[in-house]
Protein backbone atom coordinates (compact mmCIF):
# COMPACT_ATOMS: atom_id res chain seq x y z
CA UNK A 1 0.00 0.00 0.00
CA UNK A 2 1.26 3.56 -0.79
CA UNK A 3 1.63 5.89 1.83
CA UNK A 4 -0.21 8.91 1.54
CA UNK A 5 2.58 10.96 1.99
CA UNK A 6 4.14 9.58 -0.97
CA UNK A 7 1.47 10.59 -3.52
CA UNK A 8 1.32 13.92 -1.84
CA UNK A 9 5.40 13.98 -2.55
CA UNK A 10 4.78 13.66 -6.31
CA UNK A 11 5.62 16.47 -8.54
CA UNK A 12 2.29 18.53 -9.49
CA UNK A 13 1.27 18.65 -12.94
CA UNK A 14 1.22 21.89 -15.22
CA UNK A 15 -1.96 22.76 -13.83
CA UNK A 16 -3.41 26.19 -14.86
CA UNK A 17 -3.19 28.88 -12.16
CA UNK A 18 -6.36 30.59 -13.14
CA UNK A 19 -9.58 27.88 -13.68
CA UNK A 20 -12.92 28.34 -14.49
CA UNK A 21 -14.91 28.44 -11.09
CA UNK A 22 -15.76 24.63 -10.01
CA UNK A 23 -13.03 23.28 -11.27
CA UNK A 24 -9.38 22.02 -9.41
CA UNK A 25 -6.28 24.15 -10.78
CA UNK A 26 -2.80 24.76 -9.16
CA UNK A 27 -3.74 26.57 -6.22
CA UNK A 28 -6.13 23.87 -4.88
CA UNK A 29 -3.38 21.08 -5.60
CA UNK A 30 -1.00 23.35 -3.66
CA UNK A 31 -3.39 23.91 -1.10
CA UNK A 32 -3.65 20.31 -0.67
CA UNK A 33 -0.15 19.72 -0.39
CA UNK A 34 0.13 22.70 2.36
CA UNK A 35 -2.53 21.51 4.76
CA UNK A 36 -1.27 18.06 4.42
CA UNK A 37 2.59 19.18 5.54
CA UNK A 38 0.78 21.23 8.36
CA UNK A 39 -1.05 18.29 9.47
CA UNK A 40 2.35 16.18 9.29
CA UNK A 41 4.54 19.14 11.22
CA UNK A 42 6.55 19.66 8.05
CA UNK A 43 7.12 23.28 8.74
CA UNK A 44 9.32 23.63 5.16
CA UNK A 45 7.19 22.06 3.25
CA UNK A 46 4.02 23.88 4.63
CA UNK A 47 5.77 26.87 4.47
CA UNK A 48 6.91 26.39 0.82
CA UNK A 49 3.34 25.30 -0.43
CA UNK A 50 1.97 28.34 1.14
CA UNK A 51 4.46 30.83 -0.89
CA UNK A 52 3.67 29.02 -3.93
CA UNK A 53 0.12 29.74 -3.61
CA UNK A 54 0.49 33.76 -2.38
CA UNK A 55 2.91 33.83 -5.79
CA UNK A 56 0.53 32.96 -7.85
CA UNK A 57 -1.31 36.08 -7.44
CA UNK A 58 -4.63 34.60 -8.08
CA UNK A 59 -6.42 34.83 -4.71
CA UNK A 60 -7.11 37.48 -2.60
CA UNK A 61 -8.94 38.05 0.46
CA UNK A 62 -12.57 38.97 0.02
CA UNK A 63 -13.26 42.16 1.75
CA UNK A 64 -16.35 40.77 3.22
CA UNK A 65 -15.85 38.35 5.78
CA UNK A 66 -19.74 37.70 5.74
CA UNK A 67 -20.22 37.46 2.28
CA UNK A 68 -17.54 34.69 1.61
CA UNK A 69 -20.69 32.39 3.07
CA UNK A 70 -24.06 33.57 0.81
CA UNK A 71 -24.71 32.47 -2.51
CA UNK A 72 -23.39 36.06 -3.77
CA UNK A 73 -20.20 35.06 -2.19
CA UNK A 74 -19.58 32.81 -4.34
CA UNK A 75 -17.82 33.85 -7.07
CA UNK A 76 -15.08 35.30 -4.74
CA UNK A 77 -11.60 35.16 -5.59
CA UNK A 78 -10.50 34.27 -1.72
CA UNK A 79 -11.99 30.79 -2.87
CA UNK A 80 -9.62 28.35 -4.03
CA UNK A 81 -11.92 25.25 -4.15
CA UNK A 82 -15.39 24.81 -3.05
CA UNK A 83 -18.17 21.58 -3.28
CA UNK A 84 -20.21 22.86 -6.14
CA UNK A 85 -24.55 22.35 -6.11
CA UNK A 86 -27.05 23.82 -8.45
CA UNK A 87 -30.50 23.71 -7.01
CA UNK A 88 -31.78 22.24 -10.39
CA UNK A 89 -29.20 20.05 -11.07
CA UNK A 90 -27.02 18.93 -8.29
CA UNK A 91 -28.96 20.61 -5.03
CA UNK A 92 -27.32 20.28 -1.37
CA UNK A 93 -29.99 18.60 0.33
CA UNK A 94 -30.46 18.93 3.99
CA UNK A 95 -27.29 20.49 4.77
CA UNK A 96 -28.72 24.30 5.18
CA UNK A 97 -32.27 22.90 6.91
CA UNK A 98 -30.77 20.63 9.51
CA UNK A 99 -28.41 23.90 10.77
CA UNK A 100 -31.43 26.19 10.83
CA UNK A 101 -33.47 26.68 14.34
CA UNK A 102 -36.26 24.59 15.54
CA UNK A 103 -38.84 27.76 15.40
CA UNK A 104 -38.19 27.97 11.64
CA UNK A 105 -38.56 24.42 10.88
CA UNK A 106 -34.71 23.63 11.10
CA UNK A 107 -33.05 20.64 12.64
CA UNK A 108 -30.39 22.43 14.85
CA UNK A 109 -28.29 19.18 13.99
CA UNK A 110 -25.08 20.97 13.62
CA UNK A 111 -24.20 23.68 16.42
CA UNK A 112 -21.51 25.72 17.94
CA UNK A 113 -20.55 25.36 21.51
CA UNK A 114 -19.89 28.44 24.08
CA UNK A 115 -16.39 27.06 24.12
CA UNK A 116 -16.06 28.44 20.76
CA UNK A 117 -17.82 31.84 22.11
CA UNK A 118 -14.88 32.07 24.49
CA UNK A 119 -12.46 31.90 22.02
CA UNK A 120 -12.79 34.92 20.40
CA UNK A 121 -11.06 38.05 21.29
CA UNK A 122 -12.38 41.42 22.40
CA UNK A 123 -12.66 43.95 19.77
CA UNK A 124 -9.85 45.45 21.09
CA UNK A 125 -7.92 42.66 20.36
CA UNK A 126 -7.23 42.06 24.09
CA UNK A 127 -8.96 38.15 25.22
CA UNK A 128 -11.75 37.73 27.47
CA UNK A 129 -10.19 36.98 30.84
CA UNK A 130 -7.38 40.01 30.45
CA UNK A 131 -7.33 42.73 32.89
CA UNK A 132 -8.73 46.08 31.07
CA UNK A 133 -10.64 43.82 28.28
CA UNK A 134 -13.92 45.22 29.16
CA UNK A 135 -15.39 41.70 29.00
CA UNK A 136 -18.99 41.16 30.55
CA UNK A 137 -19.55 37.87 31.68
CA UNK A 138 -23.41 38.90 32.11
CA UNK A 139 -23.08 40.19 28.41
CA UNK A 140 -20.34 38.06 26.69
CA UNK A 141 -21.34 38.71 22.86
CA UNK A 142 -20.91 42.46 23.85
CA UNK A 143 -17.78 44.38 22.10
CA UNK A 144 -16.32 41.22 20.35
CA UNK A 145 -14.60 40.10 17.36
CA UNK A 146 -16.72 40.77 14.36
CA UNK A 147 -16.50 36.77 13.05
CA UNK A 148 -17.97 36.30 16.50
CA UNK A 149 -21.38 37.42 14.99
CA UNK A 150 -20.85 36.83 11.41
CA UNK A 151 -20.13 32.83 12.45
CA UNK A 152 -22.59 32.47 15.15
CA UNK A 153 -25.87 33.31 16.02
CA UNK A 154 -26.57 34.00 19.72
CA UNK A 155 -29.42 34.78 22.08
CA UNK A 156 -30.64 38.39 21.56
CA UNK A 157 -29.27 38.49 17.78
CA UNK A 158 -31.16 39.11 14.89
CA UNK A 159 -31.84 36.72 11.97
CA UNK A 160 -33.58 36.36 8.91
CA UNK A 161 -36.25 33.80 8.99
CA UNK A 162 -36.93 31.97 5.50
CA UNK A 163 -39.86 33.82 4.66
CA UNK A 164 -37.75 36.92 4.63
CA UNK A 165 -39.09 38.30 8.24
CA UNK A 166 -36.73 39.88 10.74
CA UNK A 167 -36.64 37.78 14.14
CA UNK A 168 -34.85 37.72 17.60
CA UNK A 169 -33.21 34.59 18.78
CA UNK A 170 -34.23 33.32 21.81
CA UNK A 171 -32.87 30.40 23.33
CA UNK A 172 -32.68 31.31 27.32
CA UNK A 173 -36.41 31.56 28.09
CA UNK A 174 -38.84 28.48 28.06
CA UNK A 175 -42.08 31.15 27.41
CA UNK A 176 -42.11 34.21 24.94
CA UNK A 177 -43.70 37.73 25.78
CA UNK A 178 -47.51 36.84 25.58
CA UNK A 179 -47.26 33.30 27.33
CA UNK A 180 -46.42 31.73 23.92
CA UNK A 181 -44.11 28.26 24.46
CA UNK A 182 -40.65 28.65 22.84
CA UNK A 183 -39.70 26.70 19.92
CA UNK A 184 -36.00 27.53 20.52
CA UNK A 185 -35.75 26.23 24.30
CA UNK A 186 -33.25 23.50 24.59
CA UNK A 187 -35.78 21.44 26.70
CA UNK A 188 -38.81 22.64 24.12
CA UNK A 189 -37.74 20.07 21.84
CA UNK A 190 -35.64 17.69 19.74
CA UNK A 191 -34.93 19.93 17.18
CA UNK A 192 -33.61 22.84 18.73
CA UNK A 193 -30.23 23.82 19.86
CA UNK A 194 -28.80 22.49 22.71
CA UNK A 195 -26.40 24.55 23.38
CA UNK A 196 -28.35 27.45 22.76
CA UNK A 197 -26.44 28.80 19.68
CA UNK A 198 -26.86 27.67 16.10
CA UNK A 199 -24.64 29.01 12.67
CA UNK A 200 -24.87 31.77 10.64
CA UNK A 201 -22.23 30.67 8.01
CA UNK A 202 -24.01 29.57 5.39
CA UNK A 203 -27.45 30.06 6.64
CA UNK A 204 -27.98 33.47 6.69
CA UNK A 205 -29.67 34.97 5.67
CA UNK A 206 -32.43 32.12 5.36
CA UNK A 207 -34.08 33.75 2.68
CA UNK A 208 -31.09 33.88 0.21
CA UNK A 209 -32.69 30.20 -0.68
CA UNK A 210 -36.07 29.02 -2.46
CA UNK A 211 -35.61 26.22 -0.56
CA UNK A 212 -33.39 25.25 2.21
CA UNK A 213 -33.62 21.82 2.19
CA UNK A 214 -32.51 21.55 -1.63
CA UNK A 215 -29.87 24.31 -2.22
CA UNK A 216 -27.39 25.74 -4.39
CA UNK A 217 -25.05 26.41 -1.09
CA UNK A 218 -21.23 25.07 -2.08
CA UNK A 219 -19.07 24.28 1.14
CA UNK A 220 -15.52 25.76 0.73
CA UNK A 221 -13.00 23.13 1.21
CA UNK A 222 -9.76 25.92 0.50
CA UNK A 223 -9.94 29.76 1.00
CA UNK A 224 -6.93 32.12 0.49
CA UNK A 225 -7.27 33.09 4.29
CA UNK A 226 -5.79 29.27 5.21
CA UNK A 227 -2.40 30.46 3.44
CA UNK A 228 -1.17 33.59 5.16
CA UNK A 229 -2.46 31.47 8.51
CA UNK A 230 -0.55 28.31 7.40
CA UNK A 231 2.50 30.38 6.25
CA UNK A 232 2.57 32.20 9.90
CA UNK A 233 2.08 28.85 11.59
CA UNK A 234 4.97 27.03 9.94
CA UNK A 235 7.53 29.71 9.97
CA UNK A 236 6.55 30.65 13.64
CA UNK A 237 7.21 27.08 14.52
CA UNK A 238 11.03 27.12 12.28
CA UNK A 239 11.85 30.41 13.20
CA UNK A 240 10.22 31.85 15.90
CA UNK A 241 8.29 35.13 15.46
CA UNK A 242 8.89 37.79 12.58
CA UNK A 243 8.31 40.48 10.55
CA UNK A 244 6.89 38.38 7.91
CA UNK A 245 4.97 36.15 10.16
CA UNK A 246 3.27 39.22 12.26
CA UNK A 247 2.09 40.88 8.53
CA UNK A 248 0.61 37.63 7.25
CA UNK A 249 -1.56 37.09 10.64
CA UNK A 250 -2.43 41.11 10.20
CA UNK A 251 -3.82 40.73 7.13
CA UNK A 252 -6.31 37.88 7.97
CA UNK A 253 -7.29 40.18 11.47
CA UNK A 254 -7.74 43.58 9.62
CA UNK A 255 -9.87 42.35 6.91
CA UNK A 256 -12.44 41.85 9.74
CA UNK A 257 -11.31 45.55 11.55
CA UNK A 258 -9.02 44.00 14.30
CA UNK A 259 -5.84 45.27 15.59
CA UNK A 260 -2.93 43.79 14.58
CA UNK A 261 -0.72 41.49 16.14
CA UNK A 262 0.53 43.39 19.78
CA UNK A 263 4.06 42.32 19.03
CA UNK A 264 5.15 43.27 22.65
CA UNK A 265 2.61 40.54 24.21
CA UNK A 266 2.85 38.09 20.86
CA UNK A 267 6.50 38.16 21.00
CA UNK A 268 7.80 34.81 21.82
CA UNK A 269 7.24 31.39 19.60
CA UNK A 270 5.67 30.05 22.38
CA UNK A 271 3.00 33.25 22.87
CA UNK A 272 2.78 33.64 18.95
CA UNK A 273 1.58 29.82 19.00
CA UNK A 274 -1.15 30.44 21.27
CA UNK A 275 -2.60 33.58 19.09
CA UNK A 276 -1.69 31.99 16.01
CA UNK A 277 -4.11 28.81 17.03
CA UNK A 278 -6.76 31.25 18.22
CA UNK A 279 -6.73 32.72 15.47
CA UNK A 280 -7.14 29.77 13.14
CA UNK A 281 -9.64 28.24 15.29
CA UNK A 282 -12.02 31.46 15.02
CA UNK A 283 -11.05 32.51 11.17
CA UNK A 284 -12.34 28.40 10.46
CA UNK A 285 -15.16 27.94 12.80
CA UNK A 286 -17.36 25.61 11.37
CA UNK A 287 -15.63 25.05 8.79
CA UNK A 288 -14.46 21.47 8.72
CA UNK A 289 -10.76 22.08 10.16
CA UNK A 290 -11.21 21.97 13.80
CA UNK A 291 -10.65 18.67 14.41
CA UNK A 292 -7.99 17.79 12.58
CA UNK A 293 -6.01 20.98 14.24
CA UNK A 294 -6.98 19.66 17.86
CA UNK A 295 -5.63 16.47 17.75
CA UNK A 296 -2.32 17.75 15.98
CA UNK A 297 -1.70 20.20 18.11
CA UNK A 298 0.05 19.31 21.81
CA UNK A 299 -0.47 21.22 25.04
CA UNK A 300 2.70 21.84 26.99
CA UNK A 301 1.82 18.54 28.68
CA UNK A 302 2.48 16.87 25.55
CA UNK A 303 -1.30 15.53 25.07
CA UNK A 304 -3.28 16.14 22.21
CA UNK A 305 -5.60 19.28 23.13
CA UNK A 306 -8.41 17.80 21.87
CA UNK A 307 -7.55 15.81 25.36
CA UNK A 308 -8.12 18.62 26.77
CA UNK A 309 -11.10 20.44 25.39
CA UNK A 310 -13.08 17.52 24.55
CA UNK A 311 -13.04 15.69 27.29
CA UNK A 312 -15.59 17.18 30.90
CA UNK A 313 -18.63 18.54 30.89
CA UNK A 314 -19.85 20.50 28.06
CA UNK A 315 -22.20 23.79 29.43
CA UNK A 316 -24.33 25.72 27.73
CA UNK A 317 -25.70 29.59 29.06
CA UNK A 318 -28.61 30.18 31.22
CA UNK A 319 -30.28 33.96 31.42
CA UNK A 320 -33.02 35.73 29.86
CA UNK A 321 -33.38 37.13 26.32
CA UNK A 322 -35.30 41.46 26.69
CA UNK A 323 -37.38 41.10 23.48
CA UNK A 324 -37.66 44.56 23.81
CA UNK A 325 -33.74 45.49 23.78
CA UNK A 326 -32.41 47.37 21.06
CA UNK A 327 -29.00 46.23 20.93
CA UNK A 328 -28.62 42.77 19.58
CA UNK A 329 -25.34 42.37 22.26
CA UNK A 330 -26.65 43.14 25.12
CA UNK A 331 -30.47 41.78 24.47
CA UNK A 332 -29.08 38.16 26.55
CA UNK A 333 -28.45 39.13 30.07
CA UNK A 334 -26.86 35.24 31.14
CA UNK A 335 -26.06 34.16 34.82
CA UNK A 336 -22.59 33.13 34.97
CA UNK A 337 -23.79 31.73 38.95
CA UNK A 338 -26.10 29.21 36.92
CA UNK A 339 -25.67 26.04 38.99
CA UNK A 340 -24.40 23.51 37.21
CA UNK A 341 -27.02 21.13 36.40
CA UNK A 342 -28.83 24.06 34.33
CA UNK A 343 -26.05 24.37 32.18
CA UNK A 344 -24.95 20.74 31.78
CA UNK A 345 -25.55 19.75 27.88
CA UNK A 346 -23.33 16.76 27.55
CA UNK A 347 -20.11 15.00 29.80
CA UNK A 348 -17.72 14.28 26.90
CA UNK A 349 -15.78 11.89 26.88
CA UNK A 350 -12.53 11.81 24.76
CA UNK A 351 -9.48 8.88 24.68
CA UNK A 352 -6.58 9.26 22.91
CA UNK A 353 -7.87 6.09 20.70
CA UNK A 354 -9.77 8.33 19.38
CA UNK A 355 -7.61 10.18 17.67
CA UNK A 356 -8.45 7.30 14.37
CA UNK A 357 -12.01 6.52 13.76
CA UNK A 358 -12.66 2.91 13.62
CA UNK A 359 -12.75 1.05 9.75
CA UNK A 360 -15.88 -0.07 9.15
CA UNK A 361 -16.31 -3.67 9.96
CA UNK A 362 -17.71 -4.09 6.28
CA UNK A 363 -14.81 -2.86 5.06
CA UNK A 364 -13.30 -5.26 7.00
CA UNK A 365 -15.06 -8.28 6.16
CA UNK A 366 -15.08 -8.01 2.71
CA UNK A 367 -10.97 -7.97 2.70
CA UNK A 368 -9.73 -10.40 4.39
CA UNK A 369 -6.46 -9.52 3.81
CA UNK A 370 -6.95 -5.92 5.69
CA UNK A 371 -6.15 -6.75 8.91
CA UNK A 372 -7.67 -5.23 12.47
CA UNK A 373 -9.23 -2.46 13.12
CA UNK A 374 -7.77 0.95 14.74
CA UNK A 375 -6.39 0.08 18.20
CA UNK A 376 -8.77 -0.04 21.04
CA UNK A 377 -12.08 -0.80 18.48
Amino acid sequence: MTHSREVLSTPIPDLEANVTRGRLGKGAALAIRMREALYYGDWEVAKAKAKEIIDLNVYSLEPSYQKLFTIAGQGSAEIIAAVQYLETVKPLKTSIGSMLNNSVGGWSSMVPTANLINLYEMKTGLTTDESGSGYDATHPFKDRDPRMAMTVCYPGANYITPEGKTAIYNTLDQTLPGGKKNEDYPESANNSSKTGLTWNKYTAPANQYADVWSTNASPIVFRYAEVPLSYAEAENELNGPSADVYAKINLVRQRVGMPAVDQTKYGTKDKLRELIRRERSVEFAGEGLRRADILRWKGTDGKMIAETVLNGPLQRMVGTVDMTGTNPETRATINPSAPAEAKLVENRIFKPHFRYLPIPQWVIDRNPNFGKNNPDY
